[in-house]
């Protein structure tokens, strides 16, 4: 079997990564709960990618108005996993003080098809073969994801909307003065049977709930529209560097209009 050749941890570079806080400058802090749509993804999909739009949003932030931005990402694979209490909600949290800012982004697995099992050695597996590939590696994409898109299901069912309101509450509770804000699911370029239909009421579904929560929707597909698979990596999903650049830019300056920014 092929899962007994077991291959070591894949380095994540995102581990000790704590936001862009130059010293000297006051600093926003965001509570970020998130899937993997936050990391910057050239080339391949996987957690050896480095973070993303948060980095240039804070980038951003600093040269532009002199404030840096403190990050915690709590990692949230799908809706269903989301804390619904407060004590959950803060347990994983490496902020110095209560957030500005506590952002949502997570669902893109509900429509996620892979050829073999989404676990965390085969993770490993594709990682080492999308390294040997190189640029070859979108030729075997397009190779298996007939296959794939015949008789594989989505890594991850989606269970509906009733996770958001319970992680709404916590949220407000626990950061009553914080601004709270839902990023949908980037649309993907590439769909397989039944997705694009998922897709569509996940968006849906998330809407509704923030319209219920008073939370703000901050919708990034119009931004991405324009530029295709030129803003994305190689899954047609996530963001390489030009789509983590147009979003950072624009999160940035929704942040700062939105918040507090300490004296």
């Amino acid at each position: 079997m092929l899962t007994r050749f077991k291959l070591p941890p894949i380095d994540d570079p995102t581990n000790y990564w704590r936001g862009v806080t130059p010293e000297g400058l006051p600093v926003l802090r965001l509570a970020l709960f998130a899937d993997c749509a936050w990391r910057e993804m050239e080339g391949w999909h996987g957690p050896h990618h480095g973070p993303g739009w948060p980095r240039v949003a804070g980038e951003t932030l600093v040269a532009q108005h002199g404030v840096g931005l403190e990050v915690s990402v709590v990692t949230v694979v799908g809706v269903g996993q989301l804390p619904d209490t407060e004590a959950d909600l803060v347990h994983f949290l490496r902020l110095t003080g209560p957030p500005d800012v506590l952002l949502l982004q997570t669902g893109a697995a509900h429509y996620t098809r892979r050829l073999f099992p989404s676990t965390e050695q085969w993770d490993r597996y594709r990682n080492r073969a999308a390294r040997m590939l190189g640029r070859h590696a979108l030729t075997v994409k397009r190779l298996k994801d007939p296959v794939v898109k015949r008789f594989r299901p989505n890594i991850l069912p989606y269970p509906g909307p009733a996770a958001y309101a319970p992680f709404f509450a916590a949220a407000r509770s626990a950061f009553p003065d914080a601004t709270l804000a839902a990023i949908p699911v980037y649309p993907r370029l590439q769909h397989y049977h039944g997705d694009r239909e998922t897709e569509r009421v996940m968006h849906a579904d998330l809407r509704a709930a923030c319209a219920q929560a008073g939370v703000e929707v901050l919708d990034l597909a119009r931004l991405l529209e324009p530029h295709g698979q030129s803003a994305r990596c190689l899954n047609r999903l996530n963001l390489n560097t030009l789509g983590t650049r147009i979003v950072g830019e624009h999160v940035a300056a929704w942040l700062f209009e939105r918040s507090c920014v300490p004296a």
